[in-house]
């Protein structure tokens, strides 16, 4: 009873918060969509951050190049996603055509999204993206490191981890 009472509350609130992020946006259709903190994160890095994807969609639809936004790592939603593990998050933009730019975009340190995901312990989310055909599994960042060495040389995924995921076609 009071799990379900919980879950109705948290709906409720994620309701509350897609609504009032369609007023905003409706009122001020740019600014919000641009508007950055101090870590130059945008109102979509944000939305990624907290797994909230109905909030993804609508800043999309009403401005389809913010998706291109990148903050002061240089990172975008999908690295946003995957250093915070919204697996969720991370389903919605490989499924999303809109944005297929954002899956192999190096950060400032050449790390793609693969990179990150190998350097972070993301068992699940790496092995979403190295099934995934668009994804460069040999991209090389500013130090010619390729996501397999992150992968390989990480000490908290389990050596099983390490030989499945290195496992696939690259």
């Amino acid at each position: 009873m009071l799990e379900c009472q919980a879950s109705e509350l948290s709906l409720e609130r994620i309701r509350r918060m897609l609504k009032a992020t369609r007023l905003l946006l409706q009122r001020f259709p740019t600014r919000i969509a641009y508007l950055r903190d101090n870590q130059g994160m945008s109102a979509l890095h944000i939305a990624a951050k907290q797994g909230h994807v109905n909030v993804m969609e609508e800043i999309i639809d009403r401005n389809p190049d913010a998706c291109e936004s990148i903050d002061n790592r240089g990172w975008n939603p999908l690295h946003v996603a995957i250093a915070n593990a919204k697996l969720n998050v991370v389903r919605f933009i490989l499924n999303e055509p809109r944005l297929d730019s954002l899956i192999n975009a190096a950060d400032n340190e050449g790390n793609t999204p693969l990179h990150l995901a190998a350097g972070r312990d993301r068992y699940s989310i790496i092995t979403i993206l190295v099934n995934d055909s668009r994804v460069n599994k040999k991209a090389q960042n500013l130090i010619y490191q390729m996501p397999i060495d992150f992968i390989l040389n990480n000490p908290n995924l389990g050596e099983l981890d390490k030989a499945s995921v290195s496992s696939y076609k690259v």
